[in-house]
Order: C-alpha cells, then structure tokens, then sequence
C-alpha cells in the first residue's frame, strides 16, 4: 500500500506515494508521473478546478521483462485515497504479432 494521497494530488504528490513500490520491486529503480487532467467533455485541459478525471502515467526509468503493474486500485479515505499497485501474474501478448514501422527511443542514465 501507498502513503494516503490527496484526491486531487499532483504529479508529484502521486510519485512521492508510490515510488517506494518500484524501488523496492525493481531494484532501486526510479520512476516519472505526469499528469493529464480531462474535463467533463472528456477533453484534455489544464484547469485543475474543471477536471473531473485525472490520468497519472507512470514511466519506469529502469527496463525492465514485461510489464510493469497490472493494475493500480484506489481506496478513497475521506479527503485522501490510498494506492494498491499489482504485479501482473502473466504478461498476454499481442495477437496477432504487431507490425509496421515504429520509431524507438532507448534513453540510458544520461539521456
């Protein structure tokens, strides 16, 4: 579980309460959150007060086999939310194989 977090925390209010999960389950591995906010229009904006849903992205700086987490669970407390993050139990693949052409960045520890 996370340290409480507000119901509308931040980028870095979301990152200080789950880092600790991939530190720990990655082997010190950091971690980015951005933020996008939509309004009620399911728009994307950047007024905080107009935003009736938060979106947190979660960049691993660490690669990593597969995937991640499958699933983040939010409890609400009143005011603030607790996190549960899970580990998947099996990674599913696409079906069929993807192809195309797509463009790959690999950034390592100095960009």
């Amino acid at each position: 579980m996370s340290k409480n977090i507000p119901a509308k925390a931040n980028a870095g209010q979301f990152k200080d309460a789950v880092k600790k999960f991939y530190w720990d389950t990655y082997g010190r591995a950091d971690i980015n959150v951005h933020l996008k906010l939509y309004d009620s229009d399911d728009k994307e904006t950047t007024d905080s007060g107009a935003a009736t849903k938060r979106v947190y992205i979660i960049e691993l700086k660490k690669l990593i086999n597969g995937v991640s987490t499958s699933s983040i669970l939010f409890s609400k407390l009143k005011t603030k939310a607790q996190v549960k993050i899970e580990l998947p139990s099996e990674v599913r693949q696409s079906s069929p194989p993807m192809s195309g052409k797509y463009k790959i960045k690999c950034v390592d520890k100095n960009n």
